[in-house]
């Protein structure tokens, strides 16, 4: 292989791996292909000064291979998407921040996120979202983004890479042009979304033209189909026209372009994630991410290297593309000299301490009282669920029955995500006499065999309290006499601040960043 040829060609892969530590199968590839980026996910992670160690070992592989310095990338969103252990510093995610009507916090506490990464080894974050959750039913943003309106969704984003700016990562606004009008995940299919140019340039494009403005260092695309800004059947990442054309030349945008991970279903299934990586090169597409198969990375590369070889792409594309990605690495390296402000555990208290200002009960002005001098409280809710690819593999210790069940010392029973008709009729019969019921719902607008649930509950005149545990949504569905609560994320320091809501040691302070529409169970 072409050594120059190959060394500009591999700044171009962010690529992922199993384990946590540099395993041969890693080294080699790198010493082979010079891949000169990573991605890591919650599975590479055990501890914070293994998580250190691994981010120093990358970055030696990298620069004895290459002299280049790597980008290290996480997807540290907050709330639902957080890749740290739970006992490092995990902010909350992004309708939580915006319901708290407060920019500067957003902005203080990606600050704190900031500083906590770049000490783990990290410079670059795949954050903020910048999609506007237009679609109530959307199954993979939601709580993800800020709110349903176009300036607000940008004005907190925009605090939030402020802040991520102030505390010395690179950040990415994701996901362009929008993800927000879907009910479709790309992580298991091929969205669409069949808004015409105007309706687009009113929503989702005005977050995405405020973040070019405020020079944001990274934009990745989406893998959706939009008709109205690209003709052939091919997603964001693989159309020129949308990120040459519409990115690039008319909001005139100079920074990095970004893919989401080019193994998602959406091109894997549909394209081949090495023909996809070509094409989303040809689009104008600056780092691919192949995040999780060293394997089917090295495929990519060398598809990619036979193209630019054979002029089928763009060398001359090719050397803009690796001078916008070396002036980035610059501006990384920069970043991490700057002094930290505090240490994790002053940052991770004070985070803890605001949850309750994110926390949205309805109707507003209502408030929560009696919970804890309860004769018969009984707390139902099912175990955490995997909702979208973008969460973690594997949830955390966290049991929202059994947690907040042990706190208010009340009897708690673990309902199933999706309750039969069985499920139902012995919950009602366990219920039976309780004072109280507060009622967890993950997702119950998408798995509708909770609100049955709920219905039987209702039926039976029982006294319920709704506890909304990712999605706001779920509380479309609230009656004129009932109580609502959205905690926005399904985390153990979300339900120690909830039983401290009940008993009186906190008020719930948030308002809801997004219209709910009025729904029946049926």
């Amino acid at each position: 292989m072409d050594h120059q040829l190959k060394t500009k060609l591999g700044q171009k892969f962010v690529i992922g791996f199993s384990g946590t530590k540099v395993t041969d199968e890693l080294r080699e590839a790198v010493e082979t292909y010079h891949f000169g980026n990573f991605i890591i996910f919650r599975n590479n992670l055990i501890s914070p000064a293994r998580t250190r160690a691994l981010c120093q070992e990358l970055r030696d592989l990298v620069l004895e291979t290459t002299g280049i310095e790597p980008l290290i990338s996480i997807d540290q969103e907050g709330g639902m998407v957080t890749r740290l252990t739970d006992d490092r510093l995990n902010i909350p995610g992004a309708m939580a921040l915006a319901a708290t009507e407060d920019a500067d916090l957003t902005r203080e506490v990606n600050r704190m996120n900031a500083e906590l990464l770049r000490d783990l080894g990290f410079n670059l974050n795949l954050a903020p979202v910048f999609d506007v959750n237009s679609e109530p039913d959307n199954p993979v943003i939601g709580v993800r983004s800020y709110s349903d309106d176009p300036e607000r969704a940008a004005d907190f984003a925009l605090a939030a890479f402020e802040g991520l700016k102030e505390g010395g990562v690179l950040a990415a606004a994701k996901h362009f042009p929008g993800h927000g009008d879907t009910k479709v995940d790309s992580h298991v299919g091929l969205p669409r979304v069949d808004a015409d140019r105007e309706s687009l340039e009113q929503r989702e494009l005005i977050p995405f033209r405020r973040a070019v403005e405020a020079g944001i260092d990274a934009v990745m695309t989406t893998h959706i189909l939009f008709p109205a800004l690209e003709h052939e059947k091919v997603p964001a990442t693989m159309s020129r026209s949308i990120l040459t054309g519409l990115l690039r030349e008319e909001l005139g945008y100079e920074g990095l372009i970004i893919s989401d991970c080019m193994e998602m279903d959406a091109i894997a299934e549909h394209y081949g994630t090495a023909a996809g990586v070509r094409s989303a090169f040809a689009a104008g597409v600056d780092l691919v991410f192949v995040s999780h198969t060293p394997q089917t990375a090295i495929e990519s590369f060398e598809s990619a290297y036979r193209a630019y070889a054979s002029g089928e792409l763009l060398k001359t594309e090719l050397d803009e593309s690796y001078t916008r990605i070396i002036h980035a690495k610059e501006r990384a390296a920069e970043y991490r000299e700057r002094p930290r402000k505090e240490d994790n555990t002053a940052m991770a208290r004070y985070v803890a301490g605001m949850l309750p200002q994110t926390f949205t009960l309805l109707p507003e002005g209502h408030h929560l009282d009696g919970f804890s001098e309860d004769k018969h409280l009984v707390v139902l809710g099912p175990a955490p669920h995997r909702a979208t690819n973008a969460s973690n593999a594997k949830a955390g210790r966290v049991s929202f029955s059994a947690d907040l069940g042990r706190t208010l010392s009340s009897l708690n029973l673990e309902t199933p995500l999706r309750p039969t008709e069985y499920d139902i009729n012995r919950i009602i019969d366990a219920t039976e006499g309780a004072d109280h019921i507060i009622l967890g719902l993950y997702n119950a607008h998408v798995f509708t065999e909770q609100l049955q649930l709920w219905k039987a509950l209702r039926q039976e005149g029982r006294s319920l309290l709704l506890v909304a545990l990712r999605n706001p949504y779920d509380l479309m569905y609230l009656e004129a006499d009932e109580v609502g609560l959205a905690i926005y994320e399904y985390t153990p320091k979300s339900i120690t601040a909830l039983a401290n809501c009940l008993t009186g040691q906190a008020e719930p302070a948030g308002k809801l960043p997004v219209q709910l529409p009025q729904r029946t169970i049926e």
